[in-house]
C-alpha cells in the first residue's frame, strides 16, 4: 500500500514485510483526527504459544497442629 501516513502527505509510518509474506493482511490507513499521523491497522497472522499449565498443591499451615506434627516427625 502506497498511502501517506502523515497529514502533510508524507509516508512516515511503515509496515514492512517480504513481498511474498502472508504475515500481514487487510492493511488500512485511516485518520482518527487526534494526531498529525494516521492510524495504520492490519490483520497479522502470527501464532500464539500455548501457556504452560502448572499445578500447585499446598497445605494450610494455620490448621497444622504443631505439637502433633512435632511428635510425628521428630521421633
Amino acid at each position: 500500500m502506497d498511502e501517506p501516513t502523515h497529514r502533510d502527505g508524507n509516508m512516515f509510518d511503515l509496515v514492512i514485510t517480504a513481498e511474498t509474506s502472508t504475515l500481514c493482511g487487510k492493511l488500512t490507513v485511516t485518520d482518527p483526527g487526534i494526531s498529525d499521523h494516521k492510524l495504520i491497522a492490519a490483520d497479522l497472522q502470527v501464532g500464539r504459544l500455548k501457556p504452560i499449565v502448572r499445578q500447585y498443591r499446598y497445605r494450610n499451615v494455620k490448621t497444622v497442629d504443631v505439637a502433633v506434627f512435632a511428635d510425628n516427625h521428630l521421633h
